[in-house]
């Protein structure tokens, strides 16, 4: 057994916890914007380190103060500081009517469960994570709750994944007569967690109607694509590629339909609800080629997806926050030529999503397409045909926010607040260098993928 030398990941989770805690009743908006930035930063800072160990290790490492219960390694380290810094982005842009103490302390809490998600070593950590990310909702931390549906789908996720763990003992033990139960309700956790058709209602939900910088940071933690990874190390694994086999026609089925259902939509919230939810389902559709490949180009697009759609969100709000009438989408709103800024990082966020040639998502979606073209050659036309779709609406969408009308038309709105530039220009810089750059990443992705596919294999000859 192999152990950090300090107990990093239990730091970086205490010190979060204790930050949300302490920020709760907090009603200075900049007080809580800054204490909430600072736990954010430090706990990236942690997981970088303790990632940075593991690698040079080249083994999976436990923390030394919760042995049995974090670690960190391959697969894990590299989403941990992402996630992190994601949530920093986040408070950072986050407009003033959006933050309070409790709103703060709710983002604080999803990055808490996030994490611990993550790193957890067992199916017990699992499920309190996806617990704690629901607790923020539940608790009314972002205000009255109009999207109720999202909120309860997501709770619903938590309870069979409860309920899969319960039937194995929380991994403690191997209940042979309740596999087909436990499979079903992993399976169904993850479906609902990810927002796979029919259960994408609630991300549309959760965007139209709910706080929506929270909300597209709960769905960026894509705790139903770590579930399926865990899989191998829990006593699940003997089924996890029969899982896999349903979740990627699901995911491709929810790709498709979503990407279609966007043609009808006017509403800018409801237009990138469901961009997102295509451009995420090729996840597990990518995790379901069951070839290097494949999971590899699956890995490096969770990145792309979390980054570039938490830049999009970010700027979306942004702008209703600029303008009012922006939720509707009745008209255009001729923005770029007061908010060249804004625009700019917008257009980049968004072809970075469906793979423009030069940023990341060109590479990851290049492997994802060649993998699934090298086991179901259906599932790499239809990924092919969504995104194509996909691109057609980002254009939309940014007509309809940046475009058609002159400047004397337009009135005056502020460009990106230096705040915003810094956490926006962080996005637009790691989507484009890692993408004119990507040898790094992408090994340390395909070392990840390499592993599981191994794992996999040898769980599949052993059930």
């Amino acid at each position: 057994m192999f152990e950090l030398n300090f107990p990093f990941l239990l730091i970086g989770l205490a010190s979060t916890l204790v930050a949300a805690l302490a920020l709760w009743r907090v009603r200075s908006v900049e007080v809580a914007r800054w204490w909430g930035c600072v736990a954010a930063g430090f706990a990236a800072v942690m997981f970088a380190i303790a990632g940075r160990v593991s690698a040079m290790s080249g083994h999976m490492m436990w923390d030394p103060m919760a042995t049995g219960w974090l670690e960190v390694d391959a697969l894990d380290a590299l989403p941990l500081v992402v996630f992190s810094l994601l949530t920093l982005v986040t408070l950072m842009v986050a407009p003033k009517r959006d933050l309070g103490g409790a709103s703060v302390a709710g983002m604080l809490l999803i990055l808490v469960g996030t994490s611990l998600a993550y790193s957890a070593g067992t199916l017990a950590g699992m499920v309190v994570g996806w617990w704690v990310t629901c607790a923020p909702g539940m608790m009314g931390a972002f205000g009255p709750r109009k999207d109720r549906l999202a909120l309860g789908i997501q709770v619903m996720g938590c309870v069979a994944l409860t309920g899969a763990a319960a039937l194995t003992g929380f991994g403690a033990a191997d209940f042979e007569n309740s596999e087909a139960l436990a499979f079903g309700l992993l399976m169904s956790a993850v479906a609902l967690r990810k927002g796979i058709f029919p259960a994408h209602s609630w991300v549309l939900d959760a965007y139209d109607r709910g706080p929506l910088l929270p909300n597209a940071l709960l769905f960026n933690g894509h705790l139903g694509a770590m579930m399926l990874l865990r899989a191998e190390s829990t006593h699940l694994a003997g089924a996890a590629q029969n899982i896999l086999e349903w979740v990627s026609l699901g995911a491709l089925g929810t790709a498709l339909f979503a990407s279609v259902a966007a043609i009808a939509q006017r509403r800018p919230r409801r237009i990138l609800a469901l961009l997102t939810v295509s451009q995420s389902a090729f996840i597990l559709a990518g995790l379901g080629s069951r070839n290097v490949e494949g999971i590899t180009g699956s890995l490096v697009h969770w990145l792309v997806v979390a980054v570039a759609t938490t830049g999009l969100v970010c700027i979306l709000r942004a702008v209703e926050a600029r303008r009012a009438d922006a939720m509707a989408g009745d008209d255009y709103l001729g923005l770029a030529v007061r908010a060249p800024r804004l625009a700019v990082f917008f257009l980049v966020c968004g072809f970075a999503l469906v793979g423009l040639p030069g940023t990341l998502g060109y590479c990851a979606e290049d492997l994802l397409f060649h993998g699934a073209l090298a086991s179901h050659p259906i599932l790499g036309l239809c990924l092919l045909i969504a995104t194509a779709l996909n691109a057609i609406h980002l254009v939309r969408l940014y007509s309809q926010l940046f475009l058609g009308r002159r400047m004397d038309e337009v009135p005056t709105v502020p460009d990106a607040m230096s705040r915003e530039r810094w956490a926006l220009a962080a996005c637009v810089v790691f989507l484009v260098t890692a993408g004119v750059m990507p040898g790094k990443l992408v090994g340390w992705r395909a070392a990840s993928a390499e592993r599981l596919m191994e794992a996999f294999q040898g769980a599949g000859k052993g059930h």
